[in-house]
């Protein structure tokens, strides 16, 4: 690890920060010869770099304050000789979420010369102070996950970027202890605008409405000419509603809002990606709007040659799906764009499996999977998201956390893991272990854990699920199985010793004593419940839990004789079938380019959360549903390879 920071202190514009507060941090530079020069730099809780009125680097990588990620960003291009302002603009979020873990205010920089020499040092001689053109303290929410919106008032501009600056002083120094890590991955790239289409008015002169014309991810850019100092109100949604861009969905309200001044204003944001398609814009009196947009904002994911001869209809279902898992890619891969934007663990599972075959390398991959390893609940499962300061977890999705570690190994042909995966998939295995009773394991019970599977019936964790927390079922049983499975080979693989073993073999035949129902032939989710779920059969049979019944399961299944799992769930489904017998071949593709056949019949541009999105606010653009892109490989679907 670097020495890095060594004569830089971690600073502030004041000594008590605001939550939700941006702070103004100037330096000038004064250059005799342009020469390589770079800025290192590590905030909570977001950054923006301009050097010279250009905007040069944006976006902190999460993290945690004992994970503290810092970029390092060449300035030469945007350097001049003489004087030359360097600035950061810091937005604070001091509030606890699923994307973001409480820590105080601060920012610490270095600038350096072509040889490493530190030019530039942060300290109490950095000239900051509070923004004046953001407001500052708990603005509205977007939404529980995503956290503040923001109000920007451009009559309070005032060009300081420029040099002309009101109202700064000398910075405080903080106190934050922190272990630094470069950025395991590459930075985002920032886009060009891209063309609109039509731009035009919605129901009023104070409206104004852009189809993007497919899903977009980025950042908010919008220039205007109004007649007069004024609100305006920006909304983006992925759907229309009664008429509207959608902006109200359950509490989430996804707009921001700008006081504009008179005349021509441009407005750029870079600090809060969103997603959608629509775009609506309206004000208290009529504007000109010259452009309305995203510019893209995403991780550089370079695509890999797939090998497939596809015919047309499979061809744009893989293309949908890649552009999918593109879409939902940010510093770590994200659940969904428009609505959470939160990295999950078999979200990113699934995601991972398909961008093996998508895209070229393995390193981002893997620091999604380091990023995990570095939650550290005090239960010792995974929090819900990560980073993410809230008491809930998904205790299921701890289990696919290890599946994925192994799905890593195989296909990168790697054998060594960061010691911080190492420890996390042995504490998660371990807390499991520990919860046998009577050769099952039970479920979790309390506010802080949510026992969902699926979005479908009896799998949600919601309302009658309730009533079985605390209880044995068949899914997290055979998800232990398999999640035990993959600890012992990847120990194996890595040369490290178990923490745990179990006796996998007895344990499938006692969840199969237990929930198999001779009657009707199907394993149920609850021991005696006739509860036939096709994701809990799916998983008896992967897990090798339904024996040698395993072929009369598969079939009652595909015959609909159990409730419909959910696209993200698939997979498993997919897999039981296959595992059986490769005569289901047909029927996993059959079933593939009729879910999202119809997607694109109803005009998707990215693939859905679940068939049910259009009507029950699910997202637009998932990336755990893009799992037909790992399928078409699986099954070499008219493929030329001669290994067939």
């Amino acid at each position: 690890m670097k020495n890095v920071f060594s004569r830089s202190e971690w600073i502030w514009n004041e000594k008590d920060a605001l939550a939700d507060s941006y702070a103004d941090f100037y330096v000038e530079l004064n250059v005799k010869k342009v020469e390589k020069t770079k800025i290192r730099l590590s905030c909570d809780s977001d950054y923006v770099l301009i050097v010279n009125g250009k905007y040069a680097a944006s976006n902190q990588y999460a993290d945690f304050e004992y994970y503290k990620i810092y970029d390092e960003t060449d300035i030469t291009e945007y350097l001049r000789e003489g004087k030359n302002s360097v600035c950061l603009v810091i937005w604070y979020f001091g509030v606890d979420s699923q994307k973001y873990c409480r820590a105080s205010a601060g920012l610490i920089f270095e600038i350096l010369d072509e040889s490493d020499n530190v030019i530039v040092a942060s300290g109490e001689n950095v000239l900051s102070r509070r923004d004046p053109a953001y407001a500052a303290g708990r603005q509205k929410a977007i939404s529980y996950q995503l956290g503040f919106s923001f109000f920007y008032d451009a009559t309070k501009d005032d060009s300081w970027q420029s040099g002309k600056l009101v109202g700064f002083h000398k910075s405080v120094v903080v106190n934050k202890d922190c272990r630094f890590f470069p950025r395991p991955n590459e930075k985002l790239k920032l886009g060009d605008r891209k063309a609109l289409t039509e731009l035009r008015k919605w129901h009023s002169n104070l409206s104004v409405f852009a189809d993007l014309g497919e899903e977009c991810v980025g950042l908010a850019e919008i220039e205007f000419d109004s007649p007069c100092e004024q609100k305006i109100t920006v909304t983006w949604c992925e759907e229309l509603s009664a008429g509207n861009v959608r902006r109200y969905m359950s509490a989430n309200d996804y707009s921001f809002e700008i006081m504009a001044k008179k005349g021509k204003n441009r407005y750029f944001n870079p600090f809060l990606r969103v997603g959608c398609r629509y775009m609506q814009v309206d004000s208290e009196k009529e504007i000109r709007v010259d452009y309305l947009g995203i510019r893209p904002f995403l991780y550089p994911l370079e695509r890999k040659a797939d090998g497939l001869n596809l015919d047309e209809e499979d061809r744009k279902i893989y293309e949908l799906c890649v552009k999918t898992l593109r879409l939902c890619a940010f510093e770590h891969y994200v659940d969904c764009p428009f609505r959470e934007q939160g990295l999950y663990t078999y979200d990113s599972r699934n995601q991972m499996l398909s961008g093996y075959f998508a895209f070229k390398g393995y390193d981002y991959a893997y620091s999604n999977l380091k990023l995990l390893s570095m939650d550290r609940r005090e239960d010792k499962l995974m929090s819900v998201t990560v980073p993410c300061k809230v008491a809930l977890a998904i205790p299921a999705y701890s289990l696919y956390y290890i599946i994925q570690v192994w799905e890593y190994l195989l296909y990168s042909n790697t054998k060594t893991l960061d010691s911080t995966i190492i420890d996390k998939i042995s504490d998660v295995i371990s807390v499991f272990y520990e919860r046998k009773k009577d050769g099952l394991i039970c479920n979790f019970k309390g506010a802080d854990y949510w026992n969902f599977y699926d979005w479908s019936d009896n799998l949600n964790g919601y309302g009658a699920n309730r009533d079985h927390d605390g209880e044995a079922d068949l899914n997290i049983n055979c998800l232990y199985i398999m999640a035990m499975d993959r600890y012992s080979k990847i120990c194996e693989r890595v040369g490290i010793t178990p923490v745990v073993t179990d006796d996998l073999d007895e344990m499938r035949r006692v969840v199969f004593a237990a929930f198999y129902d001779k009657e009707d032939g199907l394993l149920s989710l609850y021991a005696g419940q006739k509860i036939y779920t096709q994701l809990s059969n799916s998983l008896a049979v992967v897990s090798g839990c339904a024996a040698d019944k395993s072929a009369a399961v598969c079939k009652k299944m595909a015959e609909g004789k159990t409730s419909e799992c959910s696209l993200s769930m698939k997979p498993f489904y997919y897999d039981a079938l296959l595992k059986t017998s490769k005569e289901y071949s047909q029927a996993v593709l059959s079933e593939i380019r009729k879910n999202y056949g119809y997607m694109l019949s109803r005009g998707a541009t990215s693939v859905w959360e679940t068939m049910e999105s259009p009507t029950d606010g699910g997202s637009f653009c998932h990336g755990w549903s893009a799992i037909p892109v790992y399928y078409y490989h699986l099954l070499r679907m008219g493929t030329n390879d001669k290994k067939g």
